[in-house]
């Protein structure tokens, strides 16, 4: 299977990566500044709402003592930016470039408040066409066929990060639920689920807007269950770099996995993939969902996730492909009547392994660091 220029343009996710493909980030402390990377920065930032103070030694004094206020250059108009696209080459990103696409794009997803500046951008139709040559780029792409593919069993990873080398850190105990069974870790998790959801139908949340409630905005397996991806050869593993809501880690080991014979495993490509399992295995995650989820997708309304010790039952292990996380992360997708479900937390190529012995560490390791312009080494 090949890529679909289309899926990658359905949604949120993968618009911003052909916008990162279309118009790449400058490689190189030498680099000159991008006049239309500066333009699609000042236009996001206008949809951000925010504030953009820009001192410049050429525009004299502002500020204090000054009568001219500090201020930021105007947004160029959208058919501007268009233009400015228009009379540039066809992208051509290498294995490097595709990457480091993908990693602004998935570093850049919030499920738990409005589309940041960038993403409400690449929603504009005035800009149709700048997607669309990102999108036909990864398409022809020879270092982004593997990210239609399904789970490359025989070259799984795992990564651990630290903010500290393993030699350098105070000796510690591993984090909890390392060595917890799956099936124990699953029947918590739905426990504390249960919890919650009944905590915020009770009169805590009675009569209060939607859109004023935050919860738990993730629709992914629990934490402490183990997750691979795979290997990248010289640049490690997918999971070494492409991380949602990261903290910013500057060390990680990669170990080899080894995946038991015969495992079940759920492969998700694609929107209708994920609502096929929430529809098969359906968890009632409204009243915990629908504040962030409302501000995420902008649908209000019955909100599903999967259960995961159901999913359990008939699954050792459910693969996201970079592709269907690329076309269904951050969409409010359909899934019977009224109700509707939203991938959320769900690193590109992750593996979740939700059975006991599914997947089992080797003796292979490497340990790695990120240098300043946070590309990851093999320490």
């Amino acid at each position: 299977m090949g890529i679909d220029a289309a899926a990658l343009l359905a949604g949120p996710r993968g618009c911003r990566v052909c916008m990162n493909v279309a118009v790449p980030w400058p490689t190189g402390a030498a680099s000159r500044p991008d006049p239309l990377l500066n333009a699609i920065f000042l236009a996001a930032h206008e949809r951000e709402g925010g504030t953009l103070v820009v001192f410049s030694a050429a525009d004299g004094p502002t500020g204090a003592g000054s009568d001219r206020p500090p201020g930021p250059p105007a947004a160029p108009a959208l058919d501007e930016i268009a233009r400015m696209f228009a009379a540039r080459p066809a992208p051509a990103p290498d294995a490097r470039g595709l990457l480091g696409a993908l990693g602004r794009s998935v570093g850049a997803a919030r499920y738990w408040q409005e589309p940041d500046g960038a993403d409400q951008l690449a929603a504009e139709p005035e800009l149709a066409d700048l997607l669309r040559a990102g999108a036909d780029a990864v398409s022809r792409a020879d270092g982004a066929q593997w990210w239609a593919t399904n789970l490359h069993i025989g070259d799984q990873w795992t990564v651990e990060f630290d903010d500290q080398p393993r030699d350098a850190r105070p000796a510690r105990e591993d984090p909890p639920g390392r060595d917890t069974p799956a099936a124990e870790l699953l029947a918590r998790w739905r426990e504390a689920f249960d919890r919650e959801e009944e905590a915020r139908r009770g009169d805590d949340g009675r009569g209060m807007p939607p859109e004023r409630c935050g919860g738990s905005w993730w629709s992914i397996p629990p934490h402490g269950l183990p997750r691979t991806t795979r290997g990248l050869a010289d640049a490690g593993a997918v999971g070494l770099h492409l991380v949602e809501d990261g903290l910013g880690w500057r060390y990680a080991r990669l170990t080899r996995a080894t995946v038991r014979t015969g495992a079940r495993v759920f492969e998700i490509d694609g929107a209708e993939r994920w609502a096929e399992l929430c529809a098969r295995f359906p968890l009632d995650a409204s009243a915990s969902r629908r504040g962030d989820w409302l501000r995420a997708t902008g649908r209000d309304g019955r909100w599903l996730i999967p259960d995961w010790p159901r999913v359990a039952e008939e699954y050792d292990g459910v693969h996201l492909t970079v592709l269907g996380y690329l076309s269904t992360a951050g969409r409010a997708v359909p899934v019977a009547d009224d109700w509707a479900t939203v991938l959320a937390g769900w690193d590109p190529d992750a593996t979740y392994w939700l059975t006991e012995d599914a997947v089992r560490p080797t003796d292979e390791w490497s340990d790695w660091w990120a240098d300043d312009g946070r590309e990851w080494r093999r320490r």
